[in-house]
């Protein structure tokens, strides 16, 4: 499971900045990364590969939560 996030911040100014991350996703490694602080979380997530379907403006805490519950099922159910 990936996720692609971009800092929309930066992309309203005209400048791509983006990267893909593996959950769980924590702020620190999305300020490192692309700028993204939890005081100011202005991203949006751009691509996935995932078993599941995400919207683009989906919390991290849902979606690092969602990635827990598929990985915590049987391996035979999450190939499904």
């Amino acid at each position: 499971m990936r996720i692609y996030i971009a800092n929309l911040g930066k992309y309203n100014e005209g400048e791509l900045v983006g990267a893909w991350f593996t959950p769980p996703i924590d702020y620190d490694e999305l300020e490192e990364r692309i700028g993204v602080t939890d005081q100011e979380p202005d991203y949006v997530i751009r691509d996935y590969e995932l078993p599941f379907e995400i919207d683009e403006d989906m919390m991290i805490e849902e979606l690092n939560c969602l990635c827990q519950m598929v990985d915590e099922l049987p391996e035979s159910v999450q190939k499904n």
